[in-house]
């Protein structure tokens, strides 16, 4: 059994003895479920939305009346639509309810349920759910039929299906799965190198809607790169420099960078890149090779890849989770909200215990793939730098005639690049004008 399954079957064993653990030792002043149902309507109506999310976990652990789990189901639906971040399913395990009103909550139900038994290996208890959904009308379930197409490389159905999505009347609070819809036609767009699609639905929808995400501002940069508009693509990633986005760092904008200055042999700048990178990081590529411990190293947690998935995750919602409680906090000193303090202070306060505990099993683990991700980069960065100055010898580019200039935005666009950051209250540009604009020459063409 490898490391990795060991991992995360004790983390189901320690999820389930905290689960027990909250419903054996809940106070008794806490088992009203009235109680727990007004605090979750205050916190979906003041749209703190994880808390709520927390909250609805909560009931369906502690109680087994069938209105109590169809309200915590309903805002759970409310929540995922609005744009949770993560993954809900494994909450409809327990759920025990057979709706009958609303094609919201029917639909949502049943295809949970479904879902979760297929992957389960139940396939006749799927065949019972999926049966119950709108297969035709119902969006989720027309996603889940265009990743099945994706998964079988049947591309082009997988889009056909995606843009039956987005001709459904879905109303202004599916906007987050509206987007997801868009983002992942981008995305099989960009796998089939029809590049100039998946840019016109990054440019003219994704990056248009707000809230922006930061991965929109990565992904168009890379389609920019593909299109060989690599002014552009680099004003794509300097949005990613927005204190918006300070929550993750993302190590693959170094990699973009590299690549741009290598196509157009800017040795100077890979000189910079490679120093800017060590000048971040240097501390713990040294330090590694001086035998450091990686649990020395400050500053790498907001490192995100794929590797420490599940140690963002409970990291993340702690640290929502405590925004969330200042928030309330306010609102109850400004006397603009009614709630029983010393319920969600019990129910933040268990809940950060069990998000701090999750994050802390897979700690190690995430801090040791990331130092070994950022070597990798380190030496691969390195390296790009004399295959930069070997690109201004390349006999392809280097007889090229030199690229004219017209950096008036009317006439020529592709030359520049205008770059936007969301802002946040109090946060503002260096540049009052809202945008910059530069030009990097093409060096590896011939004076």
């Amino acid at each position: 059994m490898n490391i990795v399954r060991v991992i995360l079957l004790l983390s189901i064993f320690l999820s389930t003895v905290v689960n027990a653990q909250w419903k054996g030792d809940i106070p008794d002043k806490w088992r009203d479920s009235d109680k727990w149902i007004h605090l979750l309507d205050k916190l979906i109506e003041t749209k703190n939305y994880y808390s709520a999310m927390a909250a609805s976990q909560r009931i369906l652990m502690l109680f087994s009346e069938l209105s109590v789990k169809e309200k915590a189901y309903l805002s759970i639906i409310k929540i995922t639509d609005e744009g949770y971040p993560f993954d809900v399913r494994n909450l409809y395990i327990s759920g025990d309810i057979d709706p009958k009103l609303g094609f919201n909550i029917i639909n949502n139900y049943n295809f949970y349920k479904g879902y979760v038994n297929l992957k389960k290996g139940l396939d006749k208890w799927a065949e019972h759910y999926f049966s119950k959904v709108d297969k035709e009308r119902f969006h989720k379930y027309l996603f889940y039929q265009a990743i099945s197409l994706y998964e079988q490389n049947k591309l082009y159905d997988a889009i056909q299906i995606l843009k039956k999505i987005l001709r459904l009347d879905l109303g202004v609070e599916h906007t987050a799965f509206i987007k997801k819809t868009a983002r992942t036609m981008a995305r099989i767009y960009f796998e089939l190198e029809d590049y100039q699609i998946a840019l016109d639905i990054y440019m003219n929808f994704l990056l248009k809607t707000n809230p922006i995400k930061d991965t929109d501002w990565l992904e168009t940069a890379w389609t920019l790169y593909h299109l060989k508009y690599y002014n552009r693509a680099l004003g794509m990633l300097y949005n990613l420099e927005s204190e918006t986005f300070s929550e993750v760092i993302h190590l693959e904008k170094f990699i973009l960078r590299a690549l741009i200055y290598r196509a157009l042999c800017q040795t100077e700048l890979m000189n910079g890149l490679a120093d800017s990178f060590m000048e971040r990081f240097g501390y713990i590529v040294e330090g590694l090779k001086i035998g450091k411990d990686i649990n020395s190293f400050d500053g790498i947690n907001g490192l995100l890849s794929e590797q420490n998935q599940d140690y963002f995750k409970y990291s993340f919602l702690h640290k929502k989770l405590s925004q969330e409680e200042k928030n309330i906090k306010q609102l109850i000193d400004e006397k603009t909200l009614n709630i029983d303090y010393d319920l969600f202070s019990y129910l933040i306060l268990t809940e950060k215990n069990f998000l701090q505990d999750s994050a802390k099993m897979f700690e190690e683990a995430s801090k040791t793939e990331t130092v070994k991700y950022l070597v990798v980069l380190y030496e691969n960065l390195r390296f790009l730098k004399y295959d930069v100055v070997l690109e201004k010898f390349n006999p392809n580019t280097v007889f090229m005639e030199k690229e004219t200039l017209n950096l008036n935005p009317e006439k020529d666009e592709k030359g520049l690049f205008y770059f936007y950051w969301p802002q946040k209250k109090g946060v503002f540009w260096s540049d009052e004008r809202k945008y910059y604009k530069t030009w990097l020459n093409n060096e590896c063409r011939s004076e």
